[in-house]
C-alpha cells in the first residue's frame, strides 16, 4: 500500500511541475491559477488513497509509524513544488512557510467535507479566500 502511495507521490509532482510550466510569469496571475492547480490535485486518487489511510492509521499502530515518513516527504514536496507554482516573489517572503501550511491545511480540510459529496461543485468563496491570502504576498502591478 505504501509502495502505492509513494508512486501517487511521484505523479502528484510530475503533474503540479507540468502544468506549472504554463503558468503565467505576473505575480499575480499566476497565484490566482496557481491556487486552481493546486485545488485540482485535493480531488484525485491520492488524496482519497491518503485519507483513507490516516482513517486506518488513526487506530493502528504500526501503519501509522510506517505513514508518517511518507506524509513527511509528501509536505516536504508540496513546499518545493510551491516555489514552481507560486514563484519566486511568494517563496522567497518570509512567511512563505507558514502560509504553505494554512493554504495546504485549508485544502485538506476543505476536501474532507467533499468525501461524501463526490459531484458536489468544487468551486465557492474558499477559492477566492485562498486567493486574496496568497496575493497579499506578492507586491501589487506596476
Amino acid at each position: 500500500m505504501l509502495a502505492a502511495m509513494d508512486e501517487l507521490y511521484e505523479e502528484f509532482s510530475r503533474s503540479v511541475r507540468e502544468a506549472a510550466v504554463d503558468l503565467p510569469g505576473e505575480p499575480t496571475a499566476r497565484v490566482r491559477e496557481g491556487i486552481e492547480l493546486v485545488w485540482q490535485r485535493f480531488h484525485g486518487p491520492l488524496f482519497v488513497a491518503a485519507m483513507e489511510l490516516w482513517t486506518a492509521a488513526r487506530t493502528d499502530a504500526e501503519l501509522r509509524a510506517a505513514l508518517l515518513p511518507h506524509e513527511r516527504r509528501l509536505g516536504t514536496q508540496l513546499r518545493r513544488l510551491a516555489v514552481e507554482v507560486f514563484g519566486e516573489e511568494v517563496a522567497g517572503h518570509p512567511s512563505a512557510e507558514a502560509l504553505y501550511q494554512v493554504l495546504l491545511t485549508s485544502m485538506r480540510g476543505q476536501a474532507m467535507t467533499y468525501a461524501l459529496q463526490p459531484d458536489a461543485p468544487r468551486t465557492g468563496p474558499y477559492l477566492q479566500h485562498w486567493r486574496t491570502i496568497i496575493e497579499a504576498f506578492t507586491p501589487p502591478p506596476a
